[in-house]
């Protein structure tokens, strides 16, 4: 299995001075994409409960990934195990993926017990290569180039709003919908 080393979601380039821990972790299997996704926050919000809702207003963590040069997905998850999934090349246009029987991505989710204790809540998820393929057709899954993408931590209408990402996104307002600022996977460090 390929590792990406871990990235540190340690850049908010918009809101106040609340800043969470948090960072984000891609592995590449034979068959799979392994992610890990991790937040420190004494506080959630965990509102969303409906697929494909609204998660990035509650305590959320993303993770975009573009495998080629069409168009990226968006994981998104509250702490509930919420998913909220899109693709497409651009905010606007985006469809909702659906799984075929016997996939599956949700692997782990953070405990509550583990967050009252710790303070950190986590996700961990696979996203198959078939399922990439029926999206992005020339996807192979091997090779040097696994593509881009980017982690994030936001929480929209949580008590301290706040927008962080591991590779910088250069806009005035927030917006993760920006793949001109993915950073290549192959990169990390």
């Amino acid at each position: 299995m390929d590792a990406w080393p871990k990235a540190e979601i340690g850049c908010y380039p918009w809101g106040g001075a609340y800043r969470p821990e948090a960072y984000g972790i891609c592995c590449a299997g034979p068959e799979a994409l392994y992610v890990f996704l991790a937040a420190r926050e004494e506080q959630l919000r965990c509102q969303v409960k409906e697929a494909n809702g609204p998660v990035c207003t509650d305590s959320c963590l993303e993770f975009f990934y573009q495998p080629g040069d069409t168009g990226y997905f968006n994981f998104e998850w509250n702490p509930l195990g919420v998913l909220h999934l899109g693709f497409g090349k651009g905010r606007n246009g985006r469809v909702h993926p659906i799984l075929e029987d016997g996939e599956t991505f949700l692997l782990k989710l953070g405990q509550w017990e583990e967050w009252r204790r710790t303070g950190w809540w986590y996700v961990a998820f696979q996203v198959p290569f078939s399922f990439i393929r029926r999206y992005v057709p020339t996807f192979t899954g091997e090779g040097a180039d696994m593509g881009r993408g980017n982690f994030y931590k936001c929480g929209d209408k949580t008590e301290q709003p706040h927008w962080g990402c591991y590779a910088p996104v250069k806009t005035e307002q927030p917006d993760y919908h920006r793949p001109e600022f993915f950073a290549s996977f192959n990169k990390i460090q």
